[in-house]
């Protein structure tokens, strides 16, 4: 995950864009009092003052540059969906369902059309079982995996179900960049359903590289995340009513609460995070009405008529010669105000896969890459299969990644 620059914590709502609503929810959830409450006036692990916005933790540097200056507001990167700076997202503000149109570009914006090489077959895999080559062999990919010095999380995680017609398949592989060095996969997920069954859930998270306990809080944002969703589920008659701002919410919580109860700051936690809710039904139409909240980099894409598609998440400054401009201007614990909504229709057929930027980087920077990766998913693969895809070999990407995909069933239509 790329950095972000050191941010005031929550009570300093002036910087971060944090309600004086939201501080109290959170402190409710925490259990604090509020600021007034405390000896000195402030509430616990705020910072003096803004002198270190944009410095990194000494622990480690960043893999690229944190954001310059102040943060956009929240309507600067999207009009609708995104709760408003300064007050609370009504309960399902999303953006209008997009209907599908048939393309046949490997990889599209909102509105793009470009064409592209149709996808009939899947191509081998690496005969060793090795990580595959996507276009240009990494050396770091070849290097030693050292293993990390403190406790952590396994550097290879996978799995692969079905519910219904869903075809589901997940990985994430700490990146070369990380193995190489001793550091620990810095990216999570999880997957879970409703009590009835009617919702997958899916939530990726992906720490910050500059944040020094990133793995730790991308395992606690993911956690409380899909049980905040899977409460809400459970309560709500369908997930149009889910109030994004809670989810953020409940992971916030849990990311103070955990370095709390290790004498942590939480800016050592720092990460992005997306979620999902797949209907396990589709509708008369063959469709489903996907569910999405984002913040961040970490994103969703669909996989459509040999066509990927990015459905949510902020995208990277990819223009002119020079380097990615990769920095991160919202992030939790901080700004749970700062995320974006949206509902977006899968046909029966489609893939939607939920990334971090170890593997939509690709998508969107490798040519060829919409193609590989439509022709190795274009029908579900075997777990080890789809592991070692998301595990590809490919020079300067270096990063975790982590993959959730989801295979619609192309069963008949529902009657």
């Amino acid at each position: 995950m790329v950095s972000g620059g050191r941010f005031l914590p929550v009570a300093a709502a002036a910087v971060v864009g944090v309600t004086g609503l939201t501080w109290l929810r959170l402190n409710s959830l925490l259990g604090r009092k509020s600021p007034a409450d405390e000896p000195d006036g402030r509430a616990d692990g705020d910072h003096d003052s803004v002198a270190n916005a944009g410095a990194t933790t000494p622990e480690s540097a960043p893999s690229r540059p944190g954001p310059s200056g102040t943060s956009a507001t929240a309507t600067e990167h999207s009009d609708i969906g995104r709760a408003p700076v300064g007050g609370a997202t009504p309960p399902g503000a999303v953006r209008p369902v997009r209907h599908l149109e048939p393309r046949g570009g490997t990889t599209t914006e909102p509105g793009d059309s470009s064409p592209g090489p149709a996808v009939t077959t899947v191509p081998p895999p690496e005969p060793d079982g090795r990580f595959p080559v996507l276009r240009t062999p990494s050396r770091a990919a070849d290097a030693p995996w050292l293993l990390p010095s403190d406790t952590a999380t396994h550097g290879v995680v996978a799995d692969q179900a079905l519910l219904g017609e869903l075809h589901i398949r997940a990985a994430s592989v700490v990146g070369a960049g990380h193995r190489s060095q001793g550091t620990a996969r810095q990216d999570a997920y999880r997957l879970a359903q409703d009590q009835h069954g009617r919702y997958l859930i899916v939530v990726v998270a992906d720490g910050m590289s500059d944040s020094r306990h990133a793995d730790v809080g991308a395992h606690a944002a993911v956690t409380a995340m899909a049980a905040a969703l899977r409460e809400a589920l459970d309560t709500a008659a369908r997930p149009a009513q889910i109030d994004p701002r809670e989810v953020f919410l409940a992971a916030a919580a849990r990311m103070y609460r955990t370095a709390e109860s290790r004498h942590w700051d939480p800016d050592a936690m720092r990460a992005v995070a997306v979620a999902a809710v797949v209907p396990v039904q589709p509708d008369v139409f063959g469709a489903r009405e996907v569910w999405l909240a984002s913040m961040g980099d970490a994103g969703a894409w669909r996989l459509h008529g040999g066509t990927w598609q990015r459905l949510i998440g902020d995208r990277k400054n990819v223009s002119g010669p020079g380097p990615v401009d990769g920095a991160v201007e919202h992030f939790l614990p901080f700004e749970v105000e700062r995320f974006d909504c949206r509902r977006e229709l899968l046909a029966a057929g489609d893939v939607l896969a939920v990334l971090t930027d170890g593997v939509a980087d690709a998508l969107e920077q490798i040519p060829e890459a919409g193609a590989w990766f439509a022709g190795r998913w274009l029908e579900p693969p075997p777990v080890g299969s789809f592991l070692l895809d998301v595990g590809f070999r490919q020079t300067q990407m270096q990063d975790d990644r982590t993959a959730v995909a989801v295979w619609c069933g192309k069963g008949e239509r529902a009657r």
